[in-house]
């Protein structure tokens, strides 16, 4: 990635993995997360290990290693020998040792609980670009999981974009718990390589049994009006804690680094505005939760799937076109598929899209015994929900609809006469959805309970 500041040119690589303008605006955060972490400082000499020569030159050492350049001084001024010495200017040869770089590693444990959901997660990844091109300047290896996932399935090395996003799709209601370090300790040999292990969350990582000795990062979002930022406190097992304010980018660029950090933020081809006839005056969920309704302003009604994913595609929505002179009355989705919708026009009622019978599709039209048994609805309200149960026994779709005043509707199926009855069949009705293909209602209990 070329186009990135200088300052940022070390986690080039890292960076490269997401679009450039998020690229732009998390590598301020990753720049000032480096400097409060710190280096991965490598193994010194007091850690041993077997002599392989000299590797450069060093202000400290023993005299046996002193420069013969230096003894020079000892002959010709031995004052300033001595002074060199005291002020730390001398010069010595700095012995190399053969050191297992394989055997290091980093470690980090992301909370993936209640407690860290929504912003700090932007956090969590500046610090994942941090730590992984930490790693890879001491030589060391990369491993890294959300901390309530099984170790066994959930363990990933390096950073790339399957397993970001496998990590982004990790979401728990359960918070970190002592079981949960435990079992990852167990899985990594935590308790036999403690020396880059890093704790990712909230503050109550600290009290986890089995977190002695590992170091954290304690991400908070400030409870304060109106405020746009992240507070993260960075806590060594073996230096001085630090303290970092994160100012978040706007939030259009915070959903997308939350969902999909890697898709372009490029405008859909073809996407064309609404015309004033067609602007979309209300909507509702149909009863599965599963499709939007919108309704527009000339009468048209739409379903629109609600994707389960930000990378899911999405099926152009279905539309019915309601002739002029009729009015909205209910719409709904039926679990295998299909539109209704019912309008009023005149005294009787007309279903747009064909219900389903022993004989196959039919059209259908309804009629009321009595004005006082009209579902009709204010021209202001939202048009009444409209569930759909086939009758694996009668063979017959059956349609019920749930007014304002919390009746419910009994849609009978069609007839050969034309028109078929729409009457009440329960009253004191509070609730209605679909649940696993299955119509369900909710009734007040009898005797003014709630």
């Amino acid at each position: 990635m070329t186009a990135l500041p200088p300052v940022l040119r070390p986690w080039a690589a890292q960076l490269s993995l997401f679009p450039e303008d998020l690229a732009r605006q998390l590598g301020p955060h990753v720049a000032r997360l480096s400097a409060a972490l710190g280096t991965l400082r490598p193994r010194g000499e007091a850690e041993g290990g077997e002599p392989q020569g000299y590797d450069g030159l060093s202000r400290r050492g023993t005299f046996d290693r002193l420069l013969v350049s230096e003894w020079l001084w000892a002959l010709e001024a031995p004052e300033e020998l001595v002074r060199r010495a005291a002020f730390g200017e001398l010069s010595f040869l700095k012995p190399a040792f053969r050191q297992p770089q394989g055997a290091r590693r980093t470690v980090v444990l992301l909370d993936v609980g209640p407690d860290q959901l929504g912003l700090p997660r932007i956090a969590h990844l500046a610090l994942l670009v941090v730590l992984a091109r930490r790693a890879e300047a001491a030589g060391a290896a990369f491993t890294w999981g959300a901390l309530q996932t099984d170790p066994a399935h959930a363990t990933h090395t390096g950073l790339g974009g399957t397993s970001l996003l496998a990590w982004l799709e990790a979401r728990s209601t359960a918070p970190a718990s002592s079981r949960h370090l435990a079992a990852w300790g167990e899985a990594l040999s935590l308790p036999r390589a403690r020396e880059d292990v890093w704790l990712i969350g909230s503050s109550r990582l600290g009290r986890l049994e089995g977190a002695e000795g590992m170091s954290r990062v304690e991400v908070s979002e400030p409870m304060e009006p109106g405020a746009h930022r992240l507070t993260v406190d960075v806590r060594p097992s073996a230096r001085v804690p630090r303290s970092v304010v994160l100012e978040l980018p706007s939030p259009d660029d915070c959903l997308r680094l939350l969902r999909n950090p890697f898709a372009s933020n490029r405008s859909p081809v073809g996407l064309q505005s609404r015309g004033s006839d067609r602007r979309i005056v209300k909507f509702a969920f149909a009863g599965d939760g599963r499709r939007v309704l919108l309704f527009s302003a000339n009468g048209a009604v739409e379903a629109m799937a609600v994707p389960h994913s930000p990378r899911a595609s999405v099926p152009r929505p279905r539309r019915v076109q309601v002739p002029p002179g009729q009015t909205v009355i209910a719409a709904g989705w039926r679990s295998s598929g299909g539109l209704l919708v019912l309008a009023r026009h005149n005294d009787t009622y007309v279903m747009h899209g064909k219900v389903r019978t022993r004989e196959g599709f039919q059209k259908a039209r309804y009629y009321v015994m009595h004005d006082s048994t009209r579902p009709d609805t204010a021209s202001d309200a939202l048009p009444l929900n409209l569930v759909s149960w086939m009758d694996p026994l009668g063979g017959h779709e059956q349609l019920w609809l749930k007014d304002g005043k919390d009746r419910l509707f009994f849609l009978s199926p069609p007839s050969s006469m034309g028109t078929s009855l729409m009457e009440v069949e329960e009253e004191g009705v509070s609730a209605m959805a679909v649940v696993q293909s299955h119509a369900l209602c909710v009734l007040r209990p009898q005797g003014g309970g709630t």
